[in-house]
């Protein structure tokens, strides 16, 4: 779904949609024009809005539109670009405005390229989780645009700790257990049936057969 002229306004798209919203495999939404403002995006769902593999975009030759996505529950964009940019002008506004926000691999811009200020990113959510999805407001000549979360920044990417380095003693752990199980000075002697391991170190044979023979010392 695309709107673009080269001299003129760029039209905006509006969708409003009562459940949830999901575009896939290389889908698009865009309103752009070459000489000109770009025109706006606006998406509202009753439910979840979930984008995988595809793009919005409001791009011009002078200022970005402006991309916003509402939803009352989650905005999930996997491998999904959102792009306001601007070549003489200023960038666009991008707004996420859902209770949940999870950007996987998917940046949002809204940066220029020759000449103007840098757009704005804000994210209106109560739980936010990124990975690999980056924001790029700046422009070359200029003031860079600004980005606004407010909700606290969980990037999926960076929350792994490293393990603990304390190791097993094996030589405890596989000492003889004749000598650990029996405090009087007394010897053990077993026969045991068919094959079987412990189960783990330190552990009793799995076997249905168990002669033992005591000889005190």
């Amino acid at each position: 779904m695309g709107v673009g002229l080269l001299g003129g306004l760029a039209g905006g798209v509006t969708l409003n949609v009562q459940d949830t919203l999901s575009l896939s495999g290389q889908s698009s939404i865009s309103v752009s024009s070459v000489e000109n403002d770009a025109g706006d995006v606006s998406v509202t769902a009753g439910a979840d809005i979930n984008l995988t593999d595809s793009t919005i975009s409001a791009q011009a030759g002078l200022n970005g539109g402006n991309i916003s996505l509402k939803s009352l529950s989650m905005i999930y964009l996997l491998n999904s670009p959102l792009t306001a940019n601007a070549q003489n002008g200023n960038g666009g506004v991008i707004t996420l405005d859902p209770s949940f926000v999870i950007l996987n691999q998917s940046p949002l811009t809204a940066r220029v390229s020759v000449q103007g200020n840098g757009g704005t990113v804000s994210i209106n959510s109560d739980y936010f989780f990124a990975s690999q999805s980056p924001f790029d407001v700046s422009t070359p000549s200029g003031i860079p645009g600004t980005v606004v979360v407010t909700a606290p920044n969980v990037d999926l990417s960076g929350v792994l700790v490293a393990l603990g380095g304390d190791f097993l003693d094996a030589e405890s752990r596989l000492r003889p257990d004749c000598a650990v199980r029996l405090a009087d000075d007394v010897s053990t002697f077993l026969l045991l049936g068919r094959g079987g391991v412990p189960l783990e170190p330190g552990g009793f044979l799995p076997s249905g057969m168990v002669s033992p023979v005591n000889e005190q010392k």
